[in-house]
């Protein structure tokens, strides 16, 4: 695992700087792996000298690790002990990320040792335990003050820490890289409006907003090119640590957010939850239903309400009431799902919210524009009109009917910007895009948002079926310039991507295989890549005997994403052979109907 970890600290190096042994990193992380370990072997050796047995010990050590597995998988694992102190180096491989030199499992364990010891050397040095602890009254204030100080030290690190808001708005940080950059840009990702513009000076940044900013997560650009998201709301006070070399990319964000800036694991219902609710569906018990679900739902609640980082920093108070709310999104939304299916089943039989559902639901009966941008939230919103309107009308009309009858002009803005973005995304026929824009664009209260679904739908109408496709420039490995016009007379069959998307790379080996296939037919497979030219120089030169693939990069990155209107990537772009689009989201490669698509589009 050392190894591993250095290599991790030095396999970005080749690109920007001379290889340097990480010797800070290396001796921290060699301390940290001894600290952690320290507690199991207190407690092994102290096992060991008063149980005289080769295979006790053995076996105890083994049930140790057996509980660590038992308590795990039933969510019971105390921080403190001594086999999860250890695994957590794992978890939290580069340490603390508010510059101490341990974790705070660390000195638990360094604590722990200590005290494990210091009780165990007593007893094996006096035999027994009355004479090793209360031989005198000398000897039991000793033992009774190092018993104090090691509860104090114990319980002062298992504290947690709770962040509190600062006095003002503060974003600042420093950027380590071989590039000089200028500005960093805050954007809103629900409309995408520019919330501020902070200037950059010799890669470091301070700067202090007035501004109220809704908690919520914002995209941050350094010069439009590099890009992360950060958590931050009104009177917070974020430091953000950027390492920027080509397609070595990595941030650390601390401050009044630190927790909340943490990579989190995408909330989702567990597997166990369907089999449960189809088993109890089938048989017709509705009041087993709302059991199940109001279980699984406390729970996933419970794991955001303990989640702690490697310094034991909780989420504060706001922000767990904001994933509260993104949860009961989630677990609602099933429940409407699961009522709708419980109806069709059982037509004469009743099935109803009970109080604590009702509840719950009353907390997402107040609007909250800052969680819009969140998928669970923003489904859950918008489809309950689904469910509330008995009318015979399609999902759409029953979806815009209820949102612009909401009197929070705000919210209302932001969800039928929202919803209605992507009804235009999914809706091929331009004339039928227009009357849907025309029956709806004047239910916007903010003409600012009204402007801006306007300008969407120009870009979308411009990359739809039919239209002129847009006139990219690119060049390709050796540096010649390559127009989409020079493929004039064949199809071509797009794919726009960037080194910083893994969903790129995984599509990449069909793609390639099916070029190779159709290397004879009438199309031209182009892989358009748009960010990061080193790096896709790197990994380009790797794919020489590639050539029935045309690699180009496109240095006008603003220009390609408009003309494209690309909004998600990788992007699949049929374009026919007098450079109209066909197709400008075709499927994946990777996807089965791929090839039957394409074939029956150019042979036709």
């Amino acid at each position: 695992m050392l190894f591993v970890r250095i290599l991790s600290f030095t396999n970005h190096a080749a690109e920007h700087i001379a290889l340097n042994f990480p010797v800070y990193e290396t001796f921290n992380l060699t301390s940290r792996i001894f600290v952690a370990s320290l507690f199991v072997s207190a407690a092994i050796y102290a096992i060991a000298i008063h149980i005289r047995s080769f295979i006790t010990p053995l076996l105890i050590g083994f049930a140790g690790l057996i509980a660590t597995l038992f308590l795990k998988r039933f969510d019971l694992m105390p921080v403190w002990f001594p086999f999860e102190i250890l695994s957590r180096i794992v978890t939290y491989n580069a340490g603390s990320e508010i510059g101490k030199f341990f974790t705070f499992t660390e000195y638990i364990s360094l604590i722990s040792a200590l005290f494990t010891l210091y009780f165990s050397y007593n007893l094996f040095r006096f035999k027994r335990f009355q004479k090793a602890f209360f031989s005198s009254k000398v000897s039991i204030t000793k033992h009774i003050f190092v018993l104090s100080v090691f509860i104090f030290l114990f319980f002062t690190e298992m504290k947690t820490i709770e962040m509190r808001p600062y006095n003002s708005t503060v974003i600042a940080g420093e950027i380590k890289s071989n590039t000089n950059f200028h500005k960093l840009t805050l954007l809103d990702k629900l409309i995408g409006d520019t919330l501020l513009v902070i200037p950059v000076k010799n890669n470091k940044f301070h700067y202090k907003s007035d501004i109220k900013i809704d908690l919520d997560n914002y995209d941050i650009y350094f010069d439009d090119k590099q890009n992360t998201s950060i958590c931050i709301s009104t009177n917070d006070s974020i430091y953000i640590r950027c390492i920027l070399y080509g397609s070595d990319n990595r941030y650390s964000i601390t401050g009044t957010r630190t927790a909340e800036n943490k990579k989190q694991d995408e909330l989702f219902i567990e597997r166990g939850f369907a089999y449960k609710i189809e088993k109890e569906l089938t048989a017709g018990r509705s009041e087993n239903l709302s059991k199940i679900l109001l279980k699984e739902l406390k729970k996933s609640i419970s794991k955001i309400k303990n989640f702690r980082t490697a310094d034991n920093i909780a989420y504060r108070s706001d922000y767990i009431k904001r994933k509260e709310k993104i949860i009961l999104s989630i677990y609602l939304k099933e429940w409407s799902k699961i009522k709708t299916a419980y109806k069709m089943l059982f037509p004469d039989k009743k099935i109803t919210d009970n109080p604590e559902i009702k509840i719950y639901k009353s907390l997402l009966s107040e609007y909250q524009t800052g969680l819009l941008s969140n998928e669970h939230y923003f489904n859950y919103q918008k489809n309950k009109f689904i469910y509330e309107n008995t009318e015979n009308a399609n999902e759409d009309t029953k979806i815009f009917d209820g949102i612009i009858k909401i009197k929070n002009n705000d919210f209302k803005d932001k969800l039928l910007y929202r919803h209605l973005l992507g009804v235009l995304y999914e809706t091929p026929d331009k004339k039928e895009r227009d009357s849907i824009v025309n029956l709806y664009a004047d239910k916007f209260s903010n003409k600012i948002i009204q402007k801006k679904i306007f300008s969407k739908k120009t870009l979308i109408d411009n990359a739809s079926k039919g239209e002129k496709a847009f006139e990219f420039e690119a060049h390709d490995i050796n540096g010649k310039s390559v127009k989409l016009d020079d493929f004039k007379g064949k199809y071509v069959i797009l794919d726009i991507w960037t080194t910083f998307c893994g969903a790129c790379y995984r599509q990449m080996p069909y793609f390639e295989k099916f070029a190779i296939k159709y290397k004879n037919k009438n199309i031209k497979f182009i892989s358009l890549c748009y960010i990061d030219k080193r790096k896709w120089n790197l990994d380009i030169a790797k794919k020489t005997n590639s050539k029935s693939v045309s690699w180009l990069f496109s240095d006008d990155k603003e220009a390609l994403i408009k003309g494209f209107n690309i909004v998600t990537i990788p992007r699949f772009i049929l374009i026919d052979p007098e450079g109209n689009i066909v197709n400008s989201s075709f499927t994946y490669p990777a996807y089965p109907g791929f090839e039957e698509l394409l074939m029956k589009t150019i042979e036709n």
